[in-house]
């Protein structure tokens, strides 16, 4: 059992599983591993663990690649992964630590919102795959949530006729906000 963890569909029939941590709570070690699930055989398969163990962590995927970020302890940490070669890179690491962030990998670019463990952030990033670095204007373009808070579930909207990314709930000021924003 690992708490904490997050997992991607991969394809048709994989998911990938990635990080956690095997005590539940902020008072424990997490771990750099990584498996895949197949929903057709019920079997998972142990892959390359992550560079960075960590937890609360999030990850999107884009086409073959899977990106990784942040997390309980490694807040700026940003990694990759390629589901073909089983290998994975280290990426920039964020501007400002993004623990309990939202992510969405869209085409070249990953956008990070929300987050930090030692605050409510309510900005985001933007990290270009094409130029190797982070965007402060597309950044700024994006513009803040309403409201700053960290651990909310995230959703990378695509549908034909909106694209979108979701915050909902997630946790300010000792509490759960309650509130869901979406990012046009």
């Amino acid at each position: 059992a690992i708490y904490g963890c997050v997992a991607v569909a991969v394809g048709q029939n994989r998911i990938f599983v990635c990080g956690g941590s095997k005590n539940a709570g902020l008072g424990g070690a997490g771990t750099g591993n990584a498996y895949f699930f197949d929903t057709l055989t019920g079997t998972i398969t142990l892959t390359t663990p992550m560079t960075a163990a960590r937890f609360l962590h999030s990850a999107d995927v884009e086409g073959s690649t899977i990106y990784v970020a942040a997390g309980y302890g490694t807040g700026t940490a940003f990694e990759s992964f390629d589901t073909a070669t089983e290998a994975w890179t280290t990426l920039p690491s964020i501007p400002v630590d993004r623990a309990g962030c939202g992510i969405a990998a869209v085409g070249d670019y990953c956008v990070f919102y929300g987050g930090d463990w030692s605050g409510y952030r309510n900005d985001c990033n933007v990290y270009d795959s094409v130029a190797v670095s982070f965007d402060a204007f597309l950044g700024a373009k994006l513009g803040p949530m309403p409201l700053g808070k960290r651990s909310f579930a995230y959703a990378d909207i695509q549908l034909p006729w909106i694209r979108a990314l979701a915050a909902m709930d997630g946790w300010r000021t000792n509490n759960y906000t309650g509130n869901c924003t979406v990012l046009l």
